[in-house]
């Protein structure tokens, strides 16, 4: 009985394995596609930081309130992220700086778009207090 319960949980573990890798491939794939892209890339000044929510991961431009979703794969140590943010952000600090977006959903009012992070310039991390 031991033993049945035992390949259970290890049958269990490599499905959940097998999704939590899947969901990293199609976030960077969706930002790899260019042809996803619903519009033309543009440049953001803002800060980046991961919330509670749907998209855990935010942009968000100076002077507004507004909030960008940033595609990723849920996975606060892995995100779809460009390497030089991916190694810096945390749920315990911002960066701040000019990001390059590409859509991949319309923007529209009162609702959160979606966008892939391509690159980031003169980058400032900061730990919350």
């Amino acid at each position: 009985m031991n033993w049945q319960l035992f390949m259970r949980n290890v049958a269990l573990t490599l499905i959940i394995a097998q999704f939590c890798l899947a969901g990293a491939v199609i976030a960077a794939q969706l930002c790899e596609d260019k042809d996803r892209f619903v519009g033309a890339c543009f440049t953001v000044h803002g800060r980046l930081l991961v919330s509670n929510g749907t998209s855990s991961v935010r942009l968000i431009p100076k002077g507004s309130k507004l909030q960008l979703g940033v595609v990723n794969d849920g996975d606060a140590e892995d995100h779809a992220l460009p390497g030089e943010i991916a190694k810096v952000i945390s749920t315990e600090t911002r960066i701040y700086g000019k990001f390059e977006v590409c859509p991949l959903t319309e923007s529209k009012p009162h609702e959160m778009q979606i966008v892939c992070v391509i690159s980031g310039k003169s980058l400032i991390a900061r730990k919350i207090q």
